[in-house]
């Protein structure tokens, strides 16, 4: 694990508002021991315990999500927000329910054809950008896309 050095520290006043200080000052002048932070880069930020909590909950799903996705070369990652009470829940789960499908397929796929879906679907690739920076001809690519997107149609079929 990667460690960086923390530049700038921002804190929670009484009222409010935010001070800044650095990492140093921080330590010396604090007892930030009963204080949540949470890192941003180089930065350390006060929050609440809940937004703390909330945070340390995200990174670790990402965290599991990550290990999850190894075996396909960690491309695929979920992404969740907060909870929209406005949404409706029957819509949610059928959305849920396709994307883990989808994820099993994906996972069925050989590297290769997952990396070329991740680079055009995931990462928002052009077949001519594509084409560009492996050298395969873009009526290739554009042929080994339909031949994979028809490839994970019928594997989302025999789900069902």
């Amino acid at each position: 694990m990667e460690y960086k050095r923390i530049e700038l520290c921002v804190l929670r006043n009484a009222d409010g508002s935010y001070t800044e200080m650095t990492y140093e000052n921080l330590l010396r002048l604090y007892d930030y021991r009963s204080r949540f932070f949470i890192t941003l880069g180089s930065f350390l930020l006060e929050v609440s315990e809940q937004a703390y909590r909330d945070f340390q909950r995200a990174e670790r799903r990402e965290r599991y999500l990550q290990e999850k996705t190894q075996g396909i070369g960690g491309f695929i990652t979920l992404e969740h927000d907060f909870p929209d009470h406005t949404v409706d829940v029957e819509e949610t789960s059928v959305n849920e329910i396709m994307l883990e499908q989808l994820l099993a397929a994906l996972y069925e796929l050989p590297q290769k054809e997952l990396a070329l879906i991740y680079a055009l679907y995931f990462e928002g690739k052009t077949e001519r950008q594509l084409s560009d920076e492996t050298g395969i001809p873009r009526k290739t690519i554009n042929d080994r896309r339909r031949k994979i997107l028809g490839k994970l149609h019928k594997l989302l079929e025999n789900q069902k």
